[in-house]
């Protein structure tokens, strides 16, 4: 086959000259297609017999060249372009390619302007575009779109993700700014990858003095190739195409086993796709290339962690480290191996050691490093923590939650009652909730007046809750004030007549008053609710007791004694009331049962029962 040769002159230059100022009564789309119509084809390569082996579109750079997607041409021995009005255009050969950005010169018959010429580097993200390309129809076309990400491939590749739904033949279209500036190329590959490389590529691709006919080019399947699977393959990762990644990547290791980069890139994705099995065969294979390298070794680390294999993750970290990894993440990362092993004194430490490094995004570090001290003990750090990561989402329940518990295991109370009323402030709709935590908190500190006033505020917002009735009865009993227990409670009974705890409680709180009738007149409103309960038939005994009434306490205390018959308090109480009520003989069955249960109580029964 004959070879081209040539002497390479640099390729014609961009029109350079600004896009027309926008019309009012003209919208982007149809302006930017107005202006680049007559410099966009529809591409339709043949193969040897004459069977189709590509479509595609060209853009016109110059005055008889056109761009391309060199994959679209690759196989090609004849090459047909048809124009916007469907006018056929001779196109003679390849001037030149660029594999690497996957783009071809072709010479073309005609005398074309160009499409204007802009600078990719200042396409960011989010930004609007248009293309105009072939549809499956071969007319000419525009769709619009937006930029997801502008991404760095390679130190010498950028490449940009666009959210566009296109059909393939629109691959090789060029597109647009708002302006009408022709920023890149855009590349549709099978499964939906598409991507825009830049339009310097094309500035930069150099051209032979002479076309290479079609049917003396090197023919190749360019995405079979090692050079244009490298490319997809590199691309799609960097966009987050997984499937097309392993695909292209797999072919890549296959025919090149010793390929670092595609081997590193595909061990990516593969733990990407969660298939971290194979990522760990993959990292291993890597290797055996590169026995010492750190950046390896802590990525094996970061699988390890993720399934669980905390052990193995910690070797490999250190591993890492001692060949000279120091990346601010390792420590991130060391946080979660020891929070893992439940070390959390060196999971405080390893997150508190990667917050010093300032991360772009501190907050699941500053989240985990509150929960973990939690954990270990050190509340203050803890409460430092959850109010660092507050500064980004100072809304979020669950870091107010835990700043508050942090600051309530430190006996920073009032703080805690601060983040929990600014929790009210937020979240009005659950105020009676954080107001039953605020209430809790005192509770459990002993802090029975505060509680008391937390009480009073679950009323106010839920007066018909018997529950927050009884809670305020509760603290009142705490501190001994039993008059306005027994009226709370008695108000909770008001909203719930057969509330046993509030029966009970009222008992209780009569028998401290030493109102000891109506005591056995709660607890037998409460055995009525609760039959089966043994405390409450102890009780009424207890308090005929008190009243010595004796004979009115055998029934209770024999009742209680059927229902528990290892309740050796009752049986010790029943053998007192048979002494008092003179009735040895059966003081003394109650006793030989005691000495089963109670030994201790047993012998004070059997003294008192020795003093007859």
């Amino acid at each position: 086959m004959r070879k081209a040769t040539g002497v390479l002159i640099a390729v014609c230059a961009f029109v350079l000259s600004l896009a027309p100022g926008l019309r009012a009564q003209v919208d982007d789309s149809s302006r930017i297609m107005a202006q680049n119509k007559t410099e966009v084809f529809y591409l339709v390569a043949l193969g040897k017999d004459k069977e189709e082996v590509g479509r595609g579109t060209a853009f016109a750079v110059g005055e008889n060249v056109l761009c391309a997607n060199y994959h679209v041409v690759a196989l090609a021995y004849r090459v047909e372009a048809y124009s916007f009005d469907n006018k056929k255009i001779r196109v003679e050969g390849i001037l030149g390619v660029n594999k690497s950005a996957n783009l071809v010169l072709l010479q073309a018959k005609g005398k074309f302007q160009g499409v204007i010429a802009g600078n990719f580097d200042l396409l960011a993200p989010n930004a609007k575009l248009f293309t105009v390309g072939a549809n499956e129809a071969g007319e000419i076309n525009i769709v619009s779109g937006s930029t997801r990400a502008v991404i760095q491939v390679t130190p010498e590749l950028k490449t940009a993700d666009v959210q566009m739904t296109l059909p393939l033949t629109f691959s090789g279209s060029p597109v647009f700014d708002v302006s009408g500036q022709a920023l890149g190329i855009l590349t549709v590959l099978d499964r939906g990858l598409k991507f825009i490389l830049p339009v310097n590529f094309v500035r930069s691709l150099s051209r032979l003095n002479q076309a290479v006919d079609f049917s003396n080019w090197t023919h190749e399947n360019f995405f079979d190739t090692l050079e244009g699977s490298l490319i997809a393959g590199r691309i799609a990762a960097a966009v987050g195409d997984l499937g097309n990644a392993q695909r292209f990547l797999e072919k890549v290791t296959k025919a090149s086993p010793n390929n670092i980069e595609a081997q590193t890139l595909l061990a990516k994705v593969y733990a990407d796709q969660r298939d971290y099995t194979t990522a760990l065969n993959a990292y291993r294979r890597l290797l055996e290339l590169q026995p010492n390298k750190p950046d390896i070794y802590f990525e094996m680390g970061v699988i390890q962690n993720k399934t669980q294999k905390m052990d193995e993750a910690l070797v490999s970290f250190q591993r890492a480290q001692d060949l000279g990894f120091n990346g601010p993440e390792l420590f991130y990362q060391l946080g979660l191996v020891y929070e893992g092993k439940r070390d959390w004194v060196r999971a405080v430490e390893n997150y508190s050691r990667y917050l010093l490094t300032l991360p772009q995004d501190p907050s699941q570090a500053q989240i985990r490093l509150g929960m973990c001290a939690l954990e270990a003990g050190e509340y203050a750090k803890a409460a430092g923590a959850f109010e660092e990561a507050l500064k980004a989402q100072p809304r979020d329940y669950q870091l107010n939650y835990n700043l508050a518990k942090a600051y309530q295991k430190d006996k920073q109370y009032e703080k805690a009652e601060e983040v929990l009323k600014r929790l009210i402030q937020y979240y009005p709709e659950d105020a009676a909730s954080y107001y039953s935590t605020i209430l809790r908190m005192y509770d459990e500190a002993g802090m029975n007046d505060k509680a008391i006033e937390a009480a009073k505020k679950v009323i106010d917002l839920n007066p018909k809750s018997e529950v927050a009735v009884y809670n305020l009865g509760i603290m009142y009993q705490k501190l001994k004030r039993y008059d306005e227990a027994v009226a709370a409670f008695q108000q909770a009974i008001a909203l719930k007549p057969d509330y046993d705890y509030a029966w009970y409680n009222i008992g209780l709180c009569f028998a401290q008053l030493k109102r000891y009738r109506e005591s056995i007149g709660a607890f037998q409103k409460y055995v009525e609710i609760v039959p089966e309960s043994p405390e409450g038939w102890l009780n009424i005994g207890i308090n005929f007791m008190m009243l010595k009434d004796f004979a009115g306490a055998v029934e209770p205390l024999k009742k209680c004694v059927s229902l528990q018959p290892t309740n050796g308090v009752a049986l010790y109480t029943l053998g007192v009331t048979y002494l008092n009520l003179n009735a040895d003989t059966s003081a003394r069955e109650v006793y030989q049962t005691l000495v089963n249960v109670d030994a201790d109580l047993a012998g004070r029964l059997r003294r008192l029962l020795q003093q007859r």
